[in-house]
């Protein structure tokens, strides 16, 4: 368990797990389209882009290698320099994403053929609209990426070889845990102040419009 952690904790919110050596595929926004240039013959040239833009999710091309954190509340990601022959971390450097746990509506595994294990989230933004995110658990050690070259043989087995599968899957059961529990924790701090609200508006101390302006600020 990290002791040092290059976040802070917020109140009441405590460390359950964190995984090295990370990588996450977030959202990406990109223009489509091509107007204007000439025909060559290797392909089109001089030619611009249009400013039609779409959203991309779960894209390689928005990869970020990272150090992930998960805490009763929250995952927070941390950027983290790899090294590309054993695997292992070598730095972390600052948070660029940070999903509460009351926010994801999905949680599921990832790529079948399980070189990488990955957890895909299903996260709901400030705006209602929801996100695929995806971050994977790479090899490391003696599975490094370029470990092959040493033992062509051993690496191209290696290559193929599942790795960190448990480590996977007890992540998804925290998650899953903890965003019920957190959950179950907000609606019981709601009801509390409702029951006392109701007591309030039945012994004649607020009317029924501030009773209801209440309630509403209350589920809000």
């Amino acid at each position: 368990m990290v002791v040092e952690l290059p976040f802070i904790l917020q109140e009441g919110e405590k460390l359950i797990k964190n995984a090295s050596s990370a990588q996450y595929y977030g959202v990406g926004i990109i223009n489509i389209g091509f107007v204007g240039g000439k025909m060559g013959g290797s392909g089109w040239f001089g030619g611009i882009t249009t400013n039609q833009q779409k959203k991309r999710e779960k894209s390689v091309f928005d990869a970020q290698n990272c150090h992930v954190y998960l805490t009763n509340k929250r995952i927070v990601f941390v950027k983290a320099k790899i090294s590309l022959i054993s695997g292992k971390e070598t730095k972390l450097e600052n948070i660029f994403c940070d999903i509460p746990l009351e926010f994801i509506e999905g949680i599921y595994t990832g790529t079948k053929f399980k070189i990488n294990p990955t957890i895909e989230l299903s996260v709901r933004s400030l705006n209602g609209e929801i996100n695929k995110l995806v971050f994977a658990f790479l090899k490391i050690g003696s599975e490094g990426v370029f470990q092959g070259m040493k033992n062509p043989v051993k690496g191209m087995f290696d290559a193929f070889k599942p790795a960190r599968i448990e480590e996977r899957d007890e992540w998804i059961n925290l998650i899953k845990k903890y965003k019920s529990s957190s959950k179950n924790k907000n609606s019981s701090e709601i009801e509390e102040p409702l029951k006392i609200l109701k007591f309030r508006f039945a012994k004649g101390e607020i009317s029924k419009k501030e009773y209801n302006q209440m309630k509403k600020e209350l589920n809000s």
